[in-house]
Order: structure tokens, then C-alpha cells, then sequence
């Protein structure tokens, strides 16, 4: 952790000895986040041993973001984000495995800061390029495609710190992007022993943003994902090449009512097709599922002292695969999930860009399934077939 923050101070000392060269710009966040999470398993058939199964914590969240962007020249710039690789670039308070040392006292735990965002671009007129480790703009369609297991609750948002490694190239309404990236995942065989594949991963996407009119706009969205898997036995030999893929589309919609009013609409698909061997099992979740999903939600701003946004997505999800050897090849009928957020924006103060905000934010999750007699989608010891999560939170935030 020494070394990674004495290369930023250096990467930051470059920055303003290079200000003579370049105008660099400073913005970012920070937050503060109590939660209040409830998870709740129940399992609603009579013969159950245990029929419920309740958990609820308490977290004291914190982050700071910072974002860095330097002019070059015509048209070139340079733009970097620095802050904690972790779930959203949340730090929990009282974390125990970021202590300095064993002696040092809960309180003072502190996350380490990391290059998020760090790429190399080209803006001129409609043009636009970018090559590095890209900022994405978060949808449905994006959390559908790279977790098509649990599309739901902002995954890609969360998860996926709305950001990939590859590049982006746009122009006018058209933007294209080619995402790299590559994984080891194991494979599970007849008897004893775990072997691996290799899964090298190269997604394309696109999304064209359509304007009938001024309040009204379409962005057809389309999104491949290519793998090449040289599959090893025990023994390190190949036993072959597959090629599973992902294909997700869909349709993003927005719709302005007014000064103060707009509703979002989306609606998506995604597909995978892998082939399988009778006696071996690909376990990749991402290549196995086909996924319906669909969002609506509302924004109003203005309403009493802040802004109200509302939406409420769902998936069905079909083909899950198991991840036990037992039953590898078993899937479920279906199951579905669906999530419902809430959330009002009270700005405290405000000059300029920099502002001052609080956020309460209700959030729920719901797990049901048709077939999962063995409990595989809850990952839990128990059958349980019925699952829901609530996060009450509530963000004090600065923009600056």
C-alpha cells in the first residue's frame, strides 16, 4: 500500500510541475453512507425444516473520488479517476482487514486508492476517441450483459465501477466501444481433481441515439461478448476449443413531461449459446443464462425541496446453470427478479458546479424461482426458494 501511494503523490507532483504544459482540471466527490441492510430467505413449501431466515446489519460507508483531466493539444487530452477498487468505491468504516497493523484500533482502518479511470482521448468536432481504462455510462442493458445470474440492483453501477478496459470511438449519435478482458474459471470433471480453462474475453457495443423531437429520444443499444476456451484435462491436455458468446439487445427511452418531469423506458434481451460435452461442465455463469428484462422509472424535479426519481426493474431469467457437480446439467424452469429503487436529492447548498447534497434512498430486491429444489440460486445451506434484501441508506454528499 506504501509503494501505490507514493507512485500517486509522484503521478500528482508530475501533474502540477507539467501545469506550464498542459491545463489541467480538478473535480471529484465525497460521500458518507450509513445502511441499514435486512436480507431475508423463506422457503414457502409445508414440508420445509426451516421456513425463514433473517439477517440485519448495520454499515457506516465512506468514499472520495477524484478526477483529473488535462488539455493537451488539438483536441488531445489525458483524464485519469483515483479512488478505492472496491464495490462502488465504497470504504466500510471499522473494516478490520485494512488496519495498519494488529495493534491499531478499529476505528482507524482507511482503503487504499487506485487508477479507476485512466485513458488517453481525442475530442474535435463530432469525433470522438478514447483508448485506456474507459468511463461506461450505466444501464440496464450493461448490468443484463455482464451478469446476466443477478442482472438486477445496478450491477455493472456497483460492481463493475462503470468502467472498462479497451476503447471507445464515437461520432455525432453513434457510439461504438471494444472491451478486453480475460479470466481463468473452473471446470468440474467426473471424480476427483478441479482443472481450468482459459475464457479470453473481447465484447463489442454499440448504442445510436435517435431524436424524433425535443423531448423524446431512442438509443437502440447492441452488445456481443467472444470467447475462445482451450479447455485442459487432469493430465494438461487439451481436450478442445469452444467458443461460448453473449449477445444482449435492446431499446433505451426517454421522455421529457414538461420543465420538471422525465420518465425512462428500457426493454433488452440476452442470449448465450456454449456448446456443451456429455462429460464435462463449463462453469461461467455469464455464458449460460438468457435474460428479459425490463425498466421504467420517473424523475420529478422540484418537488417540495429536492428532486424525486423512482424506477422499478424485472428479469426473468432462464437456464441457470447449477454450480455442483451433482447436478451440473440441471436447470431451472425460470426465475425471476425484480428490484425497486427510490430516492429524493435535497440540495443543501450550491455555487457554480460544486454542491452540497443529502439522499435518502430505499432499495428492494426480490428472488423468486420456479424449480430450485436444492437451494443453488440462494447459495445458501437451506431450500430456500424466496429471497428479498432491503437497503435503507442515506448519502451526505459533495461535488466539487
Amino acid at each position: 500500500m506504501t509503494m501505490l501511494r507514493e507512485k500517486v503523490f509522484l503521478f500528482l507532483f508530475l501533474i502540477f510541475a507539467s501545469k506550464t504544459a498542459a491545463h489541467i482540471y480538478f473535480s471529484g466527490d465525497a460521500a458518507v453512507r450509513p445502511r441499514l441492510d435486512v436480507k431475508t430467505y423463506q422457503d414457502k413449501s409445508e414440508e420445509s425444516a426451516i421456513s425463514q431466515k433473517r439477517s440485519i446489519d448495520g454499515y457506516y460507508l465512506y468514499r472520495a473520488r477524484i478526477n483529473i483531466k488535462a488539455d493537451i493539444a488539438d483536441g488531445f487530452f489525458f483524464q485519469t479517476r483515483l479512488s478505492t477498487n472496491s464495490m462502488e468505491n465504497w470504504n466500510k468504516m471499522g473494516d478490520e482487514n485494512r488496519l495498519f497493523s494488529s495493534k491499531s484500533h478499529g476505528t482507524s482502518s482507511s482503503g487504499p486508492v487506485d487508477f479507476l479511470q485512466l485513458y488517453i482521448g481525442y475530442k474535435k468536432n463530432k469525433l470522438e476517441f478514447s483508448l485506456g481504462k474507459l468511463p461506461m455510462s450505466h444501464n440496464v442493458l450493461l448490468d443484463t450483459h455482464h451478469y446476466p445470474d443477478y442482472p438486477l440492483d445496478l450491477p455493472y453501477l456497483v460492481i463493475g465501477n462503470q468502467s472498462f478496459t479497451g476503447t471507445k470511438l464515437s461520432y455525432a449519435n453513434l457510439e461504438t466501444f471494444a472491451a478486453i478482458g480475460t479470466t481463468t474459471v473452473p471446470t468440474y470433471y467426473e471424480g476427483q481433481g478441479v482443472n481450468a480453462t482459459v475464457n479470453d474475453q473481447l465484447t463489442f457495443g454499440f448504442n445510436y441515439k435517435i431524436q424524433p423531437n425535443k423531448t423524446l429520444s431512442l438509443v437502440p443499444t447492441g452488445i456481443v461478448t467472444l470467447s475462445a476456451v482451450d479447455e485442459v484435462d487432469r493430465q494438461n491436455q487439451s481436450r478442445g476449443v469452444r467458443s461460448p458468446a453473449r449477445i444482449t439487445t435492446g431499446l433505451l427511452m426517454e421522455q421529457k413531461i414538461g420543465k420538471r418531469t422525465k420518465m425512462d423506458l428500457a426493454v433488452g434481451y440476452s442470449m448465450a449459446q456454449v456448446s456443451q460435452n456429455a462429460d464435462d461442465f463449463y462453469l461461467d455463469n455469464h455464458q449460460k443464462s438468457d435474460v428479459l428484462v425490463g425498466h421504467v422509472g420517473t424523475q420529478i424535479k422540484e418537488l417540495g425541496v429536492g428532486t424525486f426519481k423512482i424506477f422499478a426493474q424485472y428479469a426473468q431469467i432462464r437456464g441457470y446453470p447449477w454450480s455442483s457437480t451433482d447436478n451440473r446439467f440441471e436447470t431451472s424452469e425460470y426465475y425471476a427478479v425484480s428490484y425497486l429503487h427510490a430516492q429524493y436529492t435535497v440540495t443543501l447548498a450550491q455555487k457554480d458546479h460544486r454542491t452540497v447534497t443529502v439522499k435518502p434512498t430505499f432499495r428492494y430486491l426480490l428472488h423468486t424461482s420456479s424449480d430450485d429444489e436444492l437451494g443453488y440460486i440462494r447459495d445458501t445451506e437451506n431450500t430456500f426458494d424466496w429471497y428479498n434484501r432491503i437497503k435503507a441508506e442515506l448519502t451526505y454528499n459533495v461535488k466539487f
